[in-house]
């Protein structure tokens, strides 16, 4: 007989590292495996139990990739429940390594690694009368190896340097849950519906071993390599998240790919041993750099204390290695500002009345000022929506009065014209690099649509921003249009990130109650965004 030692790690809950940071410790759990001989294998002459099989020192079998990640920073109450925080998914195909212009291939999904597949070629033999070794002998030998059995793709944001590392597993609640916070994909990949489409973009005879993002054979629901997660509750425990993948303090973030077993959250792992600290594992982990915004066209291009809320980079590592890969590279310039649906497009004449009716009403303001008020607001809020005429200038006088009639629509955010969908946009612009470059707009809002459906979001690929329309990503408080407020009496957005803005009136957060250059509290919120990072 012939055994092999293998630990399956299991989660057991320790104090948390933040107020969202659990430890998960793992367990070992030892157990003996025992091989007879199997169809296929060799298999002694004499009849006698001791019978090599290879399934016993197989090597793991699998790797998974992405290569799209989408960051949302919404984190408004309305928001809750409604939207997510970061989504990642395999989607995007290339060129075939032959060089075919026609035959495309996936970038990222699932694959068998370069180990199991020369560990087959070596120790596995064709089943009589096939001149192939056959996806059925392969896909017997995994689930016969302890190892591979019920191996399972998983997508979470796990802890990478301190303490348990990879065993650290960042939650919503107050525990790691599996479906929330461990995201389980496809199923057990030893499974025929997995294995062959797997197996057969491997061997026989490939040239080189390919990815696999689809699965046909699946059942709904698990076809393809896609994953959600919600955790911004509120601005605070946005921005610790941010900082974690910044690696400010005394934790750190990665979203991490990898492989645990069946309705378990602990990453497979070659560390097999109750002392070992899971430094390593069989994964992918995806390091999220986090930006304040930039617009180069201001002076200064930022506010210092804007919400870092863009993401800037990703370094995509080999976690067996813990080194990062040096030819995968993300491009993240795909940001997006969000906008409120009463600030995307309105008519001007309705912000028009809106501002009369306030300044009439509001008992502050004395009658004798009022016309002059009226007009100092509409000039402030054509700037604001940057209503502007043909020439590029304001289309409101010192008066407040409409230069051009002929423009009647105002907003930050406008449907985008349908006639642009066939234009290429200029390839000195986010969209001429990476997967987007050289693409029409239509084609490139295929791209972002993965993420951003056309039932929850509008897309303005021209002007860069988005509006969600089952939700609002900003609080819904109201403030007097005769105080600067918008036409929907709510408080502004600034929506241009050098302008001093607001985050939360709360001692507790480090960034709140941050003055402007006038030693004042600003009252206008900060601007959310959406990055779209993918793959090249």
């Amino acid at each position: 007989m012939r055994f092999k030692v293998f630990a399956k790690l299991k989660m057991q809950n320790k104090s948390t590292l933040s107020i969202f940071i659990l430890v998960i410790s793992s367990l070992s759990l030892v157990l003996f495996f025992q091989n007879c001989g199997k169809a296929g294998f060799d298999a002694s002459n004499d009849g006698s139990s001791n019978v090599y099989s290879p399934s016993s020192v197989a090597p793991f079998a699998f790797e998974a990739s992405i290569d799209m990640i989408t960051y949302n920073s919404c984190n408004s109450a309305a928001s809750q429940g409604q939207t997510f925080t970061f989504k990642a998914g395999s989607y995007e195909s290339g060129v075939s390594s032959t060089g075919s212009l026609t035959e495309k291939v996936p970038k990222s999904g699932v694959r068998l690694t370069q180990d199991f597949v020369e560990f087959i070629k070596s120790n596995l033999k064709p089943d009589y009368p096939n001149p192939e070794i056959t996806t059925e002998q392969v896909q017997r030998l995994m689930k016969q190896s302890l190892i591979n059995a019920e191996a399972q793709p998983q997508i979470s944001l796990r802890s990478i340097n301190k303490g348990n590392r990879l065993g650290n597993v960042f939650f919503k609640k107050g525990s790691p849950s599996i479906g929330i916070d461990v995201i389980q994909l496809l199923g057990d990949l030893t499974d025929i519906r997995w294995a062959d489409t797997i197996v057969a973009a491997a061997l026989p005879n490939k040239t080189s071993i390919q990815n696999v993002d689809y699965f046909p054979k699946a059942p709904a629901g698990a076809r393809n390599i896609e994953a959600s997660f919600h955790f911004n509750t509120n601005a605070q425990t946005a921005e610790a998240y941010r900082n974690a993948f910044n690696k400010i303090g005394d934790v750190d973030a990665q979203i991490v790919v990898g492989f645990s077993y069946t309705n378990e959250a602990m990453l497979i792992s070659p560390e097999a041993s109750d002392t070992d600290m899971m430094t390593t594992a069989n994964a992918r982990g995806y390091q999220m750099t986090f930006q304040i915004p930039v617009d180069t066209r201001y002076t200064p291009s930022s506010w210092a204390y804007h919400p870092n809320n863009q993401v800037a980079k990703i370094d995509e590592y080999n976690l067996l290695t813990n080194k990062v890969i040096s030819d995968a590279n993300w491009d993240c310039g795909a940001r997006f500002k969000i906008v409120r649906a009463e600030d995307a497009s309105f008519l001007w004449s309705t912000l028009d009345s809106a501002v009369n009716q306030s300044v009439l009403t509001d008992s502050g303001v004395a009658a004798e000022s009022k016309e002059s008020v009226k007009a100092g607001i509409k000039v402030n809020l054509a700037q604001y929506y940057q209503y502007l005429n043909s020439n590029g200038s304001l289309n409101v006088d010192i008066s407040g009065n409409v230069v051009n009639t002929a423009i009647a629509t105002a907003g930050l955010c406008p449907k985008m014209d349908y006639t642009m969908l066939n234009v290429v946009p200029s390839q000195d612009s986010i969209y001429g690099v990476g997967v987007y470059a050289g693409k029409t707009y239509a084609q490139i809002l295929e791209i972002v649509r993965r993420h951003l459906p056309d039932n929850q979001w509008d897309i303005n690929l021209a002007y860069g921003c988005v509006v969600p329309k089952k939700f609002s990503c900003y609080p819904d408080e109201s403030r007097k249009a005769a105080d600067g407020g918008t036409y929907a009496g709510k408080y502004k957005v600034t929506y241009q990130p050098n302008l001093a803005c607001h985050h939360k009136f709360d001692p507790n957060y480090y960034k709140a109650n941050k003055t402007d250059a006038n030693n004042a509290i600003p009252t206008d919120y900060c601007t959310e965004y959406v990055t779209v990072c993918t793959k090249r």
